[in-house]
C-alpha cells in the first residue's frame, strides 16, 4: 500500500504557475524542503501531473530524477489524443527506466468508440514494447449530464471491459464520484461505484468536494474516505492512494501548506486504518 500525491512537473523544476504553489515552494524554502516534507507526511509515490507533448522533455527528465532522489515512486496522468502509440510512450521513458513500470491515467475523449480505439492501440503497443506499463481511465464529473453514459464510473467500467486488454484498468476518482452524487442523484444514484467497478481499479484520484467544486483538501470539505477506501480493501485493491489537489482553487487565505500536508497524513491514516 502506497500513499501518493499529483505534482506538475513544471513545479518539481522549481517554476511555480500560481501564487498557491509560490506560497508552497516558498514555506518549504524550495522543491528539495517540499518534497522531504511530503515524504514525513507519509507519501511514497508522485503522480506527474500532466506529461503530454506540450511538456518538454527536460522538465520529465529532471522531474523524474528529482523524485527518484527522494526516493519516490511514480504514476503518471496523461491525455489520449490521436498519436502513434510511439510518441505516447516516448514521453513515459524517463519514468520507465528508472522503475520499469508505469501507470498512466487518461481520461475518456469524445466518444465510446474513439476512446476505445485510442486505449486499444496504445496498450497494445505497449504489451509488446512496454510489458511494465498500464493504462488508468478515470472517471470524471458528469458536467453537463448528457456524457454520463461515457465519463461516469458505469461508463468507464464499460468502456474498459470492451476494450479487453489486460493493461486496462480504472482510475478511480473518489471526488468526482462524490461530486456526481452530490449533484446529479439521477444519473449516479449510488455513493459507491457500480458492481465491478472497484476490482478494476488499478489507481485512484483522491480529494474533497467544496464550494461546489473539487480537488480541494481532505482536511476541508466533504468526501466519504473510509467507506471508498473500505471499498477497496475489500477487493484487495494493490494500487496507490493518491492524494490529487489542485491547490490554484484553493482560497489564498488558507493555510496551503499546512492543508496540503495534512491531506496526506489523513489519507495515510485512512489506508492504514
Amino acid at each position: 500500500m502506497k500513499v501518493g500525491v499529483s505534482m506538475p512537473p513544471a513545479l518539481i523544476c522549481g517554476r511555480a504557475s500560481s501564487e498557491q504553489q509560490k506560497k508552497l515552494l516558498a514555506a518549504f524554502d524550495g522543491i528539495d524542503g517540499w518534497l522531504s516534507e511530503v515524504r514525513k507526511a507519509g507519501a511514497e509515490s508522485i503522480e506527474l501531473r500532466t506529461i503530454t507533448a506540450e511538456v518538454p522533455q527536460e522538465d520529465v527528465a529532471r522531474a523524474v530524477s528529482k523524485v527518484r532522489e527522494h526516493g519516490f515512486f511514480m504514476t503518471v496522468h496523461s491525455v489520449l489524443t490521436d498519436e502513434a502509440p510511439e510518441a505516447f510512450w516516448g514521453r513515459m521513458i524517463p519514468v520507465l527506466d528508472a522503475q520499469g513500470s508505469i501507470t498512466v491515467t487518461v481520461h475518456s475523449v469524445k466518444d465510446r468508440e474513439y476512446t476505445l480505439n485510442l486505449l486499444r492501440r496504445m496498450a497494445e503497443y505497449a504489451l509488446t514494447h512496454h510489458p511494465g506499463a498500464r493504462l488508468a481511465l478515470e472517471n470524471n464529473r458528469t458536467v453537463k449530464g448528457d456524457n454520463a453514459d461515457l465519463v461516469e464510473c458505469g461508463g468507464v467500467l464499460q468502456t474498459v471491459q470492451a476494450a479487453g486488454h489486460e493493461n486496462i484498468g480504472v482510475c478511480w476518482d473518489f471526488g468526482h464520484l462524490y461530486w456526481d452524487y452530490l449533484n446529479h442523484p439521477s444519473l449516479v444514484p449510488g455513493v459507491l461505484p457500480p458492481e465491478g467497478y472497484t476490482g478494476c481499479a488499478i489507481h485512484t484520484h483522491i480529494h474533497s468536494v467544496a464550494c461546489g467544486r473539487t480537488h480541494y483538501p481532505l482536511s476541508v470539505g466533504v468526501l466519504p474516505l473510509a467507506e471508498y477506501i473500505g471499498a477497496l480493501k475489500q477487493v484487495g485493491y494493490q494500487g496507490v492512494y493518491n492524494f490529487e489537489p489542485a491547490v490554484e482553487r484553493w482560497s489564498e487565505d488558507t493555510d496551503i501548506p499546512g492543508e496540503f500536508l495534512r491531506s496526506i497524513e489523513i489519507l495515510k491514516s485512512a489506508a492504514e486504518g
